[in-house]
């Protein structure tokens, strides 16, 4: 799914996964659960190793944000909720692809990364 998005986006990045904490333990993202299973996903929590065991190189890009105390205990929360709940919430498979055309099908509790 990822080299398809970029062979017809063109863009170099195509995913975005959420860490915590800088040493990037865990990573939060809605995602395919395996990688063999392109359509199959949801909200998952992984691990920077899925990026090292890619059959072809993925090039990734780091950023750091600050925000404050209240944000953050908010933010932890809500992933803590998510994540007690993941079978909740599914991969947004038909908006990633019409995403290519500029648009988004947005269906309850679905979402991209």
């Amino acid at each position: 799914m990822g080299k398809f998005i970029r062979l017809i986006t063109r863009y170099k990045y195509n995913h975005i996964s959420l860490s915590l904490t800088p040493d990037l333990q865990k990573l939060y993202s809605f995602a395919r659960y395996s990688l063999e299973s392109p359509f199959v996903g949801g909200f998952v929590e992984e691990t920077i190793s899925r990026y090292f065991n890619a059959k072809t190189p993925v090039v990734v890009k780091i950023c750091e944000i600050e925000i404050d105390s209240s944000k953050y205990a908010e933010l932890c929360n809500h992933l803590e909720e998510m994540n007690n709940d993941s079978s909740q919430y599914i991969y947004n498979t038909i908006s990633a692809v019409t995403s290519i055309l500029n648009r988004r099908v947005v269906i309850s509790n679905a979402y991209t990364c």
